[in-house]
């Protein structure tokens, strides 16, 4: 084969492989059309508050759009500065930021019963 000059077998080959990309091309340009599925986080969020208050608040976080919504609060002792969930994700753990628990110069840890049922 002379250079510059093709092939009709050449060019059929060519225009195959040409034609066998095709599905994988318009099913890429299919997805663009879809929306990503959404996935979403519960996120537990400690407040500095007053034994008695509300000072844990669960909120729902949407993965994809960052967007957070409160779903509930609850009493969470004082200063609940720290949260921990248990890694079977059974128990919520506080640690509350004081200076006197019970009469003494201590901290105090609390811990939650965490529902099972998905946030929202």
């Amino acid at each position: 084969m002379k250079e510059g000059k093709q092939t009709r077998r050449f060019f059929l080959k060519a225009a195959g492989l040409g034609l066998a990309g095709l599905p994988f091309a318009f099913s890429a340009l299919a997805g663009k059309d879809k929306k990503p599925k959404e996935k979403f986080y519960t996120v537990y969020v400690g407040t500095y508050a007053k034994a008695g208050d509300l000072s844990i608040f669960q909120y729902r976080l949407n993965g994809t759009t960052g967007q957070l919504t409160k779903v509930s609060g609850f009493k969470g002792g004082a200063n609940p500065s720290f949260l921990t969930l248990a890694p079977n994700r059974q128990y919520l753990y506080a640690v509350n930021e004081v200076t006197e628990f019970n009469g003494s110069n201590t901290g105090a840890v609390s811990a939650f019963s965490v529902d099972a049922k998905p946030a929202g």
